[in-house]
């Protein structure tokens, strides 16, 4: 595995490419049955990225390309039959009014049960097929609501890291966002989110969030992201 690495960059740009992919009879066999014991995944268009390169002045330009969601999730199979597919997704590390940590472990009927990760989600394909900030900051907000029920402003998100590396080198465009919220008042709007989402017939995403000081997080009982214990660590050392 690569380790996870945290860019700091001080500006981002993103420049798309057309990639030729062999998606054959047998992932799509595959995903068929994938989609049979997951009714809840749909395969649509995905973002895909192919490098993430950190220029002398400090700026990151990343290369993606549009891919699907069995292309991404074609990792799981037992015998992969294309290249894998590194995702570009966002996250936002959310914190509240006392500086814990927003932790959502994912729930049974998601494609990665019982993991523990920072709100966020895959990037979707933008309406106009041009990729940049303002998309990925507005992508975050949406999966914040969609995950935890809160509401937030994209000028409430404050660019923070891109992550490389880990077990499948995906990127990760990093968001911190800074709460004037308590622990109850976020755990009551998020119950009332789930409520709201089954009363509707649907499922959440989060079965539940943690709530704690990133100095304080042990994950040695848990499978979590892998991006999490270096995002926890950045976290604690700019508060020292």
């Amino acid at each position: 595995m690569i380790p996870v690495t945290l860019l700091k960059p001080v500006a981002i740009s993103f420049k798309q490419i057309d990639v030729e992919q062999d998606i054959s009879l047998v992932l799509a066999g595959w995903w068929e049955k994938f989609a049979d014991a997951n009714p809840t995944l749909f395969n649509g268009p995905l973002v895909g990225c192919c490098s993430c390169a950190l220029d002398d002045d400090g700026a990151v330009t990343l290369e993606w390309y549009v891919t699907s969601y069995a292309h991404y999730l074609q990792r799981k199979a037992v015998a992969p039959v294309t290249e894998p597919a590194s995702a570009l997704y966002c996250s936002v590390a959310l914190r509240s009014r006392t500086g814990d940590l927003v932790i959502g472990q994912m729930s049974e009927t998601t494609s990665s049960p019982s993991r523990l990760q920072l709100p966020g989600g895959n990037i979707i394909l933008p309406d106009r097929g041009e990729l940049s900030l303002a998309h990925c900051v507005a992508n975050a907000c949406e999966e914040v609501e969609e995950e935890v029920g809160l509401c937030l402003a994209p000028s409430a998100l404050r660019f923070w890291r891109v992550k490389t590396g880990g077990t499948q080198d995906d990127i990760g465009i990093m968001f911190e966002c800074q709460l004037e919220l308590t622990n109850p008042e976020i755990s009551d709007v998020f119950e009332q989110h789930k409520q709201a989402l089954r009363s509707k017939g649907e499922i959440p995403e989060l079965d539940r969030l943690l709530l704690v000081q990133p100095a304080n997080l042990h994950l040695d009982a848990f499978e979590c992201v892998d991006y999490l214990p270096a995002v926890a660590l950045a976290l604690a050392n700019e508060r020292d």
